[in-house]
């Protein structure tokens, strides 16, 4: 390629990079979400998972606090969990094997963040099946947030993305970059939401390790 074409390539990556990191601070992923229809807002709470209680106190630092968490197995409706998640698991093997992300990893972050209802839309403006914050749907190039592969794709990809970013595959660090946002991440800012959610996945991933859930293509 030519000097002319990799100088614009690499403008157009800072200028989007520039753009995610000065966002993602003011932008936060939130795990309450509604139908896209204004009509019909229905909010959605967690009557339907169990996940183990615990204590947040102020005096643990963010840091000390995920190396200390010890995530017990949510309490999860194998039918009801299937019936979210199933029909996007084509989609969720496919890409998570595309970019090594490991796919109950994925199908836990879409069951908690938007129940695999894929025109889910937050009270923070965050996208589709696994809440795609609009920043990220510009970082990613994502055309719709609610086609269903095009967020899975740009949500593994995403993950992908921090993972080599930050040099770090620990789970809980990434679900804190991708609940809170890389702005807190690089502050050391663990907001008690983040810490909720990081509970939540890794407890709903824990369940399908445990129970040896295996979803249809």
């Amino acid at each position: 390629m030519s000097g002319t074409k990799d100088g614009k390539y690499h403008w157009s990556f800072f200028l989007r990079f520039t753009l995610i990191v000065t966002l993602a601070g003011i932008l936060d992923s939130d795990t309450v979400w509604e139908k896209s229809n204004p009509s019909d807002h229905v909010f959605v709470t967690n009557e339907d998972i169990m996940i183990p209680n615990i204590t947040l106190t102020e005096d643990i630092r963010m840091w000390m606090f995920l190396d200390r968490l010890n995530v017990e197995t949510a309490i999860i409706d194998s039918a009801a969990f299937t019936e979210c998640i199933s029909p996007w698991n084509r989609h969720i093997k496919l890409y998570a094997t595309r970019y090594g992300i490991d796919c109950n990893l994925v199908r836990a972050i879409i069951f908690v963040e938007s129940r695999g209802n894929p025109e889910a839309i937050s009270i923070k403006g965050a996208l589709g099946l696994m809440q795609l914050m609009p920043v990220t749907v510009e970082f990613m190039s994502v055309g719709n947030p609610f086609d269903p592969e095009e967020n899975i794709r740009a949500g593994i990809r995403y993950i992908s993305w921090l993972i080599k970013y930050y040099s770090d595959d620990n789970e809980k660090h990434l679900l804190w970059a991708w609940n809170a946002g890389p702005g807190k991440f690089n502050r050391s800012v663990l907001p008690d939401e983040t810490k909720k959610f990081i509970v939540e996945v890794l407890s709903v991933k824990k369940f399908l390790k445990e129970t040896g859930a295996m979803l249809p293509i």
